[in-house]
């Protein structure tokens, strides 16, 4: 969304935003079994970054961690591996690229990644630093995020052990509803082929499926 007026400019056309998008419906969990209380996932702050001095660190105050997911070389084995570790925490690192740089990340636009929207979508909270943006600000809500202020470990740890003293099932629920709502990648779709003027019969099939799992997700909320 932060780049809309600049492509206007250089197009001269109109020009539209679709933010990042997650399998939710698919792909989401909403089980509120959490026996690991934090998970490392992707590129990560310097201080953040050796799964073992992370562990040794979270064992020393009875955090239960998990290290990054086992890499597979097949996207989709590599996705549910992901997707599978992420069902079983509480919480999960991630920083904005400007706090967690690499060679990949843009080197001074802050921007919501996928990490972020499939954390939240598999029911946990993200833990560490949300990028200052507009499709944060318009896609994120309070629990999704885990605000630490800074990428300092031993402080980082501090806000994290609070968290996880106050952490409810409920929020298992709350964050997969939520993305529901607003991250699953039917509505990207759907708001393309509307843009665009067309109509699928498989699109409205699979938003009837997410309205329907919006609808039970409330039921059991409720």
């Amino acid at each position: 969304r932060d780049d809309i007026d600049a492509w206007t400019t250089i197009t001269g056309r109109p020009v539209s935003s679709v933010p990042i998008g997650s399998d939710v419906l698919d792909m989401g969990s909403a089980t509120s079994e959490r026996p690991v209380d934090l998970v490392r996932f992707g590129r990560q702050p310097e201080q953040w970054d050796d799964d073992d001095a992370v562990g040794a660190a979270c064992r020393a105050r009875g955090i239960r961690f998990a290290g990054r997911p086992e890499f597979h070389v097949d996207p989709i084995r590599n996705q549910e591996a992901v997707r599978a570790q992420l069902s079983t925490a509480k919480f999960a690192l991630a920083f904005s690229p400007k706090h967690s740089p690499a060679d990949y990340t843009h080197p001074t636009r802050e921007y919501l990644t996928g990490r972020w929207v499939d954390v939240i979508s598999s029911g946990a909270t993200v833990a560490g630093i949300a990028p200052v943006c507009g499709s944060a600000t318009d896609l994120l809500w309070p629990g999704a995020t885990l605000e630490l202020g800074t990428t300092d470990r031993t402080a980082g740890l501090d806000v994290i052990a609070e968290a996880i003293n106050n952490w409810s099932p409920d929020q298992v629920g709350a964050n997969h509803l939520m993305a529901l709502r607003r991250l699953d990648l039917r509505w990207r779709i759907a708001s393309i082929a509307e843009a665009m003027g067309v109509t699928s019969d498989r699109l409205d099939t699979e938003i009837g499926r997410l309205r329907q799992a919006i609808t039970d997700a409330e039921s059991r909320i409720d």
